[in-house]
């Protein structure tokens, strides 16, 4: 019986003591760090979580240490704004030392303001990085996402350096009847001017398209709610490259070009032509020249091209650069027709007073050169295929011309006796500035300033 009565006592006395061994707790310390820089992560959280669905948590004082109760088996979930969040199973050690990363430029999304993890984005956002751009010759930066972003529309221009038109989901302007559909355009946070209406030309040539490194493309409702009734019809925030630490690197790219064509149109050669008049109005035959002329053939040419980009990135101390130049030459398909256009860039920071401020600046240059072709596609398709280009007795500069005022006018000395010519300058400049309060934790003071003269 009072052996009984012992192994009864043991058996409870043995789960009452697994009972307090499963639910001890233990204090676990440590400090959370930069993985980077080394420095002390203030107010980072420490989140307790165990199987039973319970939680608590802490955050780090100003040295980056904290201390909390945890069971074995519970899991130390480690946050803090920026960086990535990392978990450890509590086991037998009572300190835990933590390192934080950075969250890369692949995991967070630039949208007005600020920036935000993907999984976060509650608008219709859609973002392409270098790695996903198009490849080879862009004249402009829109050209590096051509395709890559559903129901967005872009359709260049036919000559070069020519205005192309941008339209996200077609466009639907909150403006006042005749407004623009365009979409804002906002680069390194400034919104741009689009002063293609008014020159032809693409508003976007200014930027050089090696010095993309992001562009976002904001669709829906949450465009319009940052940025007024300019973002109704969508907005693309392009951001460009900036230098990193270390020595200076320098990358160079170029090419060159030839473009011609795309197919002849099916129109009469002067034989056929002179066989037409003869069944048809022989009384005409008289009228006839005796020259076999291709008008679309004499007013197009073999358009050739050709760019050149430098570009030097690097850091030193604290401060980071970028600045590279581009030069890019194309002539058209019609003769006479052509665009030149030079772009220098340079990207500043720095961190001053232990990083609490922060400085950045942004500089874009162009100069824009056009010489435009008249368009004399529909005169060199109906002008009489018999007829010569030059007419050594013509009082029109040496090329034939009909005497009847009413007379289509000879396409090739449309082309050559016009003389057309544009020059654009572009300059962008802004400077941001970030300031750290030292005495509440998380909380900075930013502002920018920026200037856009169009010239």
């Amino acid at each position: 019986m009072r052996s009984t009565l012992q192994l009864k006592f043991l058996l409870v006395f043995g789960l009452l003591f697994m009972g307090f061994l499963t639910g001890y707790s233990q204090t676990v310390t440590g400090t959370i760090l930069d993985s980077e820089t080394g420095e002390s992560l203030i107010g980072a959280n420490v989140l307790v979580k165990n199987g039973k669905g319970g939680s608590k948590g802490t955050i780090t004082d100003f040295d980056g240490t904290y201390e909390i109760q945890a069971e074995k088996g519970d899991t130390l979930v480690f946050s803090y704004t920026g960086y990535v969040d990392q978990k450890f199973i509590v086991g037998d050690d009572t300190v835990i030392d933590i390192q934080m990363g950075n969250m890369t430029l692949e995991t967070i999304t630039v949208v007005g303001y600020g920036a935000v993890k993907k999984e976060d984005l509650t608008g219709v956002v859609s973002k392409v990085s270098e790695e996903d751009f198009n490849r080879g010759v862009m004249a402009s930066p829109e050209r590096l996402m051509t395709g890559k972003v559903a129901g967005l529309q872009i359709t260049p221009g036919n000559d070069p350096g020519g205005g192309t038109e941008i339209r996200i989901r077609g466009g639907t302007s909150m403006g006042d009847f005749g407004a623009s559909s365009a979409p804002l355009i906002v680069i390194d946070g400034v919104p741009i001017d689009d002063d293609s209406n008014a020159s032809g030309r693409n508003p976007l040539n200014f930027v050089n398209a090696a010095d993309v490194e992001s562009i976002t493309v904001l669709k829906d409702a949450s465009a319009a709610a940052i940025y007024g009734s300019r973002g109704a019809n969508g907005v693309i925030i392009i951001t460009t490259k900036s230098g990193s630490g270390g020595k200076m690197m320098v990358n160079y790219n170029g090419y060159f070009s030839i473009a011609t064509l795309g197919g002849s149109p099916d129109i009469f050669d002067a034989d056929t032509f002179r066989d037409v008049i003869k069944d048809k109005e022989p009384g005409e035959i008289s009228s006839l020249g005796d020259a076999s002329t291709d008008w679309v053939d004499e007013i197009t040419q073999l358009a050739t091209g050709q760019q050149h980009n430098v570009s030097f990135s690097g850091g030193f101390g604290k401060s980071n650069y970028y600045v590279s130049l581009n030069h890019m030459y194309n002539n058209g398909v019609l003769k006479t027709s052509r665009n030149a256009l030079s772009n220098a860039a340079v990207n500043f920071s720095t961190k001053l007073f232990d990083e609490n401020l922060i400085l950045s600046l942004k500089s874009k240059a162009s100069l824009n050169k056009d010489r435009f072709a008249p368009n004399v596609m529909g005169a060199a398709q109906t002008f009489d295929p018999t007829r010569p280009v030059l007419d050594a007795e013509s009082i029109f500069g040496g090329y034939f011309q009909w005497d009847n005022v009413l007379a289509v006018n000879n396409p090739v000395s449309s082309i050559m006796l016009t003389n057309e010519q544009g020059e654009g300058r572009r300059f962008l400049n802004s400077l941001d500035a970030e300031l750290k309060l030292p005495f509440v934790e998380g909380l900075s003071i930013k502002g920018r300033g920026s200037y856009d003269l169009i010239r």
